[in-house]
């Protein structure tokens, strides 16, 4: 079962390779109705979805079972 937090959960752990730093936003139960499983988010989908996240953070990657969590990354 899947964890949906009540409100946008920003304190996922961040990591990095030798070229991105990668973090995950998990969105609430009410945003997944708003998610494709195949299309990623632009910034500014990102932000019209309510996220308060930096320009530089770019939506990588989709894990169809848990789409309502956004992996993130940015070049280092």
């Amino acid at each position: 079962m899947p964890y949906y937090p009540s409100k946008i959960n920003y304190d996922g752990e961040k990591f990095k390779d030798k070229v991105y730093e990668y973090w995950s936003v998990i969105l609430t139960k009410d945003h997944n109705s708003k998610l494709s499983e195949t299309k990623l988010l632009s910034h500014n989908d990102m932000i019209n979805l309510g996220l308060n996240i930096d320009k530089e953070w770019e939506h990588y990657m989709i894990h169809p079972p848990e789409k309502h969590v956004i992996l993130l990354r940015r070049k280092i």
